[in-house]
């Protein structure tokens, strides 16, 4: 008969009080690559938070400056967000484009988009 002597002790496993941790391959690689998988997630929230306060201060040190003419911001550089520009022209009223459910200020409502045709 196979009796099993409960006294014995556990020929692998850790001993914690009465109960023996016996983890088997299965469970141990998945939890091993769901922590992989968490960790990397943090990190990619970590680069993304400092992507975006990059982002801020950029906005806020550009909207500092004082309102640049559009043809000289194409002549200097290839970056050209984020920069206050002054310009003369008319807005085409004819092609608005309205955006459904946007909030601002904790209120719903569209977001109008309107083209704008400069002088020159």
């Amino acid at each position: 008969m196979n009796e099993r002597n409960q006294d014995a002790p556990a020929t692998r496993g850790v001993r914690i009080g009465q109960f023996v941790f016996a983890p088997r391959w299965i469970p141990t690689l998945a939890t091993v690559l769901m922590a992989t998988l968490l960790f990397n997630l943090g990190l990619w929230q970590l680069d993304r938070a400092h992507t975006k306060e990059y982002m801020e201060e950029r906005l806020r040190l550009r909207s500092q400056e004082t309102p640049h003419d559009l043809h000289s911001l194409l002549r200097e550089g290839d970056d050209l967000s984020d920069f206050p520009v002054r310009l003369r022209g008319h807005f085409l009223n004819e092609f608005n484009f309205l955006l459904d459910n946007r909030t601002h200020r904790q209120q719903p409502g569209y977001e109008v988009i309107t083209p704008f045709v400069t002088d020159d």
